[in-house]
């Protein structure tokens, strides 16, 4: 195989991406070509692994040169992105492990790739990568990532959880009564033409909750906004955008945005009004759009994103478990990387003045960390 590093997501890029429509969110091509310009905006250093075979892309792995933050230190990364969509879904087992291959044996010959890789796996492959990095004599580690769980709303004609029957549980039951005290309660599946007015509200009720919490949120930023808006737009445009909110007297108080692909839906942007928390509108929300799927009688899995917090909890069976990855090539960073990001925040305040300086001469002779990040 061959492959090409390119500097920016050109044209050549985005046709491939429109040409291997793939069936998934993060492999479709209005999802990715909009990720992947919104890195470029914000991420200056954004490149793309080519790799070819008879002149011919066969696929692609995007990643940035970034930095992360270790122990108040920022350590080089090449950062890939996406790369538990694009490359794998865990609604199918269509992870190409010979690609996985080429990619690892390309960055052990690139002099390019100099620092610490990091990427993010099913666990379901996890053993299999390790296999390659450990061939081509890489060095590295792997921890537990947030996993992401999932429900198929039908099985064989019947609902998987109990709880998308119309008899809610007990504790889901008090909250649908409570709920119901403040008026006309309203589940409303919103026509996707009003998706500006949505994706602004989302943003509001994000902003509102992250200064509630005394912390800026990333909605602030310009770029940041213009990319969720930009998502949704093209979203609409490939006839995917799903809209979900509930409403107390006409006015909403809760919404999820989501994209349906080959019938998945994937719950993406949700938020609620903070003046109504303590009736926790998102999953009473949750539970009528489940409601709404299962008399619909659609057969069709929600993918509920990263994480899996007690909420999702009362609906999900299944969870798909994910790591994240690190690896170099060179041992001598290698090791320090290790030091740096696992045993100086436990033993860094009681370490002798003496072996700090050592250490710091270490760490900025490795060259992980930058000049101005110098270790204080």
């Amino acid at each position: 195989m061959e492959y090409e590093i390119v500097s920016n997501i050109n044209k050549v890029i985005l046709n491939f991406i429109e040409k291997t429509n793939g069936r998934y969110l993060m492999s479709s091509s209005f999802f990715l070509s909009s990720w992947l310009k919104n890195y470029q905006k914000t991420e200056n250093r954004v490149k793309c692994i080519l790799l070819k075979k008879n002149n011919a892309i066969i696929q692609i792995f995007p990643f940035i040169e970034t930095f992360e933050l270790f122990y108040k230190k920022k350590i080089k990364l090449w950062k890939f992105i996406g790369n538990r969509g694009p490359l794998y879904n865990p609604h199918n087992n269509n992870f190409i492990l010979n690609n996985y291959d080429a990619l690892f044996q390309l960055l052990k010959k690139d002099k390019q790739f100099s620092g610490i890789c990091k990427l993010y796996f099913w666990n379901d492959n996890i053993s299999d990568i390790h296999a390659i990095l450990e061939k081509y004599q890489f060095y590295s580690k792997s921890d537990n990532d947030k996993g992401y769980g999932y429900i198929k709303i039908n099985t064989e004609g019947k609902p998987e959880n109990r709880n998308l029957t119309s008899t809610p549980p007990r504790n889901l039951r008090r909250k649908l009564i409570k709920i119901n005290e403040l008026g006309n309660v309203e589940f409303v599946c919103v026509s996707p033409e009003d998706h500006e007015f949505y994706a602004n509200l989302y943003m509001q009720f994000s902003i509102d909750k992250w200064r509630l919490k005394g912390m800026d949120c990333k909605y602030n930023n310009e770029l940041h906004a213009r990319h969720t808006t930009d998502l949704i737009h093209n979203a609409y445009i490939n006839n995917v955008l799903k809209i979900y909110c509930l409403r107390v007297e006409k006015k909403v108080i809760a919404m999820r945005i989501g994209f349906e692909i080959n019938n998945i839906f994937y719950d993406f942007y949700t938020a609620f009004d903070q003046k109504h928390k303590d009736y926790s509108p998102g999953l009473v929300l949750l539970y009528y759009m489940f409601q709404d799927f299962y008399k619909k009688n659609k057969d069709i899995i929600c993918d509920m994103g990263a994480g899996v917090q007690d909420y999702k909890m009362r609906f999900i069976k299944n969870i798909h478990e994910s790591s994240v990855l690190y690896f170099g090539k060179n041992r001598y960073q290698w090791e320090f990387f290790c030091l740096f990001s696992e045993h100086i925040p436990k033993l860094w305040d009681s370490t002798p003045d003496t072996l700090k300086d050592m250490i710091r001469k270490a760490l900025n002779k490795s060259k992980i960390i930058t000049k101005n990040d110098s270790i204080k």
